[in-house]
């Protein structure tokens, strides 16, 4: 994907979703557990803005990332700002109700970023405030 006349390259290789899935537990159970959000099966309740690295890391739970990486690709750090526009529409269409979220972003050198979300106000009244 080139910018001006430098490129980005990014290498993928079979063994990034294995270590993605093996240390992403223990960064969200780090920044969930202060919350009393880490019990549980309550991480199904949440919803989740996770960059899509690519289909192999996408799971179920994920059918935003993975709607945002079929219509526009990777886009590198872009990517998780058109997820969060995915989300906040299905949240003022009624088809997203959770309280709380992760939104996880992915780098180079298999960089990850975590933050939990809180969404504002209650699904009725951003639907009413949306213009």
């Amino acid at each position: 994907m080139p910018f001006g006349s430098v490129s980005a390259r990014t290498a993928n290789t079979t063994g990034v979703p294995a270590v993605v899935r093996e240390s992403t537990k223990g960064i969200l159970l780090d920044v969930l557990e202060p919350l009393g959000l880490a019990r549980g099966d309550s991480w199904n309740d949440l919803f989740w803005a996770v960059h899509p690295g690519g289909p192999a890391i996408l799971s179920k739970k994920l059918a935003v990332s993975r709607h945002v990486l079929s219509e526009y690709g990777d886009m590198l750090g872009a990517t998780i700002i058109f997820v969060l526009d995915d989300l906040l529409r299905r949240r003022q269409g009624g088809d997203e109700d959770s309280e709380w979220g992760i939104m996880l972003g992915l780098g180079p050198g298999l960089t990850v970023e975590t933050m939990v979300l809180h969404a504002a106000g209650n699904q009725e009244e951003e639907t009413i405030s949306s213009p």
